[in-house]
């Protein structure tokens, strides 16, 4: 086998010949020196100057008047999917937000937790750069890169600010050819050379891809692995005879993961951040990764229900257990209710499956308006009453107990009630602010490890902030989950 320097003498090679034959072609100029590096060669119309300009003076030349702006100052944008007015939030939602308070938090809170996050996220109202930016940064971190890339076609992407995080989230959601036409030559954006292979090479110019490959290889400038998945980007055919180079999960970056699927060496991404999740989802992967990846993104409240309802019913599962499993009780519930032939065994196995996964909570929203005593033969059972619950049909009492279909429901202990009953005993006294719901995520977080006073401290934040109807749904997803009201 061939070591890896090898490899990148034998493409140095190939490569040495495609920049040589046109440079020995230009004979009329072979006086002139080599512009190996295309940037630096004159424009049309440009003068090389050999001899100083005369520079004049002048005594009474006016001054022009200059704009002065402390240094660092950021800028004030309004970037995001969702007007804080539509939201019922304050117009002012990020006003004196520290950024630091955006965490990703757990990979799979209560569902509507990861709604509420998502909101956050995704309000458009006047932010500084550095929240704007934690902003994405918060949402790719969880996976969710169509909002990311929307929020982020409406920067100026040449802007250094915004670049890398730009840079993250066209290569993972795979649009990188499009933006590679404006980063090809913005050196001054980013220093990585191997960027610039890549992109040089996705317009098609491939010469001068080679050409800077050619230059910082030779100038040591990558990382031996890099060097190689560049090589056999370059050169497909190397690809063929040679081991894919080796990366702790740790060390894959998205230009990383790019090359080496563009390389033929795709590789899976449970053992990635849920970012690289997101890159999963296209058909090339294949419908069982993509339904790990997924599924991923369902817990964390990246990707809608629907969307995965569709991923679960787009073919015949081929195996049994695990994620196999969830697909064909999925299978099974829908066709129940779309012929009038659900029994309550198929939904206490969906229910099993679900539940192991973490994901009954999204499962039930699948079928939201479907969880009615008419749509089952018989009685429904605890497992049919917990995905209505979840589905949005409960509702909670005063007292903090629960009813469904006018009948209280679960056995829910004295200090649960408490809790809950003191969370929703307050008023609307204000609209919400970006300070308000991180305050709200991080109580629910403490809450979902069975810290009651934390539940009520949210609810009541949310119930004084006007989202009464939030705070009832974030305590009966806790009753039913974390608390296990109706478990059999």
């Amino acid at each position: 086998m061939r070591s890896n320097t090898r490899v990148r003498l034998t493409v140095l090679c190939v490569l040495g010949i495609l920049i040589a034959v046109p440079a020995a072609s230009q004979n009329d100029e072979a006086s002139a020196p080599l512009s190996a590096i295309e940037w630096l060669t004159p424009l049309p119309g440009q003068t090389v100057l050999t001899e100083p300009l005369e520079t004049p003076t002048t005594n009474n030349a006016p001054v022009p008047s200059v704009d002065v702006a402390p240094l660092g100052r950021s800028k004030i944008r309004s970037v995001g999917l969702i007007d804080a007015e539509t939201l019922l939030y304050a117009p002012d939602f990020w006003s004196g937000f520290d950024p630091a308070a955006l965490v990703p938090g757990p990979a799979a809170p209560l569902p509507e937790v990861g709604r509420i996050r998502a909101r956050m996220l995704m309000t458009r109202a006047p932010s500084d750069d550095a929240t704007l930016v934690g902003r994405l940064r918060t949402l790719v971190a969880l996976g969710n890169l169509e909002a990311a890339f929307a929020m982020v076609q409406s920067l100026a992407t040449e802007d250094a600010t915004y670049f890398d995080i730009a840079k993250d989230i066209s290569l993972l959601s795979s649009r990188d050819q499009a933006v590679c036409r404006n980063w090809a030559d913005a050196r001054h954006l980013d220093p990585d050379p191997g960027l610039r292979v890549l992109c040089l090479s996705q317009i098609g110019r491939w010469d001068a891809a080679a050409t800077v490959f050619v230059i910082h290889d030779t100038l040591g400038d990558f990382d031996t692995r890099d060097a190689d998945l560049l090589a056999m980007h370059l050169e497909p055919e190397l690809a063929e005879s040679e081991p894919a180079p080796e990366f702790q999960a740790t060390e894959i970056t998205p230009l990383r993961f790019r090359l080496l699927e563009s390389a033929g060496f795709a590789r899976g991404t449970q053992d990635l951040p849920l970012g690289f999740a997101f890159a999963q989802l296209r058909e090339s992967a294949g419908w069982k990764p993509r339904l790990d990846a997924a599924e991923r993104l369902l817990l964390a409240g990246s990707i809608p229900p629907n969307q995965m309802l569709g991923l679960y019913t787009e073919n015949r599962p081929s195996a049994s257990g695990g994620v196999w499993e969830r697909v064909r009780t999925v299978q099974r519930l829908r066709r129940g209710f779309l012929d009038g032939t659900l029994t309550m065994a198929d939904v206490t196995a969906a229910w099993i499956a679900a539940d192991a996964a973490g994901l009954a909570g999204p499962i039930a929203k699948m079928f939201e308006d479907r969880w009615s005593v008419d749509a089952i033969d018989g009685a429904p059972g605890p497992a049919f009453i917990r995905f209505a619950l979840l589905a949005g049909q409960g509702k909670l009492v005063d007292d903090g107990g629960l009813i469904w279909e006018n009948a209280p429901v679960g056995d829910i202990p004295q200090d649960l009630r408490t809790a809950v009953r003191d969370g929703l005993s307050h008023q609307p006294t204000r609209q919400a602010t970006a300070t308000d719901m991180a305050t709200v995520l991080n109580h629910t977080y403490r809450a979902e490890e069975g810290d009651l006073t934390a539940l009520t401290r949210a609810m009541r934040l949310l119930v004084e902030t006007g989202r009464r109807h939030v705070a009832e749904r974030v305590a009966i997803e806790y009753m039913v989950l974390t608390a296990g009201i109706l478990d059999e």
